[in-house]
């Protein structure tokens, strides 16, 4: 690796003022989710928090190269028995609402998610096809396909679960997007 720095690295790493953004849109982005999380708390129809309202808010820096900040609510347990909702915001990219569904679960699930297919064709979603339920980036053919071409067979197939919405990061009206998609995808399983 070249370690000298090119003119354009060195004004970036001294221009305090773009740290001092950075800094503030990321206190913001995770205000953004804690707000989220309170308002997931408190709707008393999302299943996966009928038991556990424990949210847990993570960050990181290196998502194939840039920030990202992640909601999982309720914090996720073992792999088997995953119902989750996790919302990542990644810098550069764009906002995800999954649910997942360990293995577990999906079987509880597994016969309502059929009775709603309709509900997963007639929505803006993706559904992950591999046994890689931290695989985000929902354009990737090898890991998703689009909810309209979601089947009852697909469904029986599946050892896994995730269901994905995508949103802008130029969201107007961000936390109410964030909100109503959440309630669509708590939908499917109700």
């Amino acid at each position: 690796m070249n370690t000298k720095f090119n003119s354009q690295e060195l004004l970036m790493i001294q221009d305090k003022i773009w740290f001092e953004h950075k800094a503030s849109a990321s206190a913001k982005t995770v205000a953004l989710l804690e707000e989220l999380g309170s308002l997931m708390k408190i709707n008393s129809r999302l299943i996966c928090l009928e038991q556990e309202a424990s949210i847990k808010i993570t960050k990181g820096e290196n998502l194939k190269g840039f920030p990202y900040f992640v909601l999982d609510a309720p914090g996720l347990k073992a792999a088997p028995d995953i119902l989750s909702f996790r919302i990542i915001i990644w810098w550069c990219n764009y906002i995800t609402v999954n649910l997942i569904l360990g293995e577990e679960q999906l079987n509880i699930y597994r016969k309502k998610l059929i009775e709603n297919i309709g509900l997963i064709k007639s929505g803006d979603f993706y559904m992950g096809i591999a046994e890689n339920l931290w695989q985000h980036e929902v354009y990737d053919e090898a890991y998703y396909i689009e909810g309209k071409r979601v089947s009852p067979d697909l469904i029986n197939e599946l050892k896994i679960l995730k269901i994905t919405a995508v949103i802008p990061l130029n969201s107007k009206e961000i936390l109410k997007e964030l909100m109503d998609t959440v309630s669509a995808l708590n939908a499917i399983l109700i």
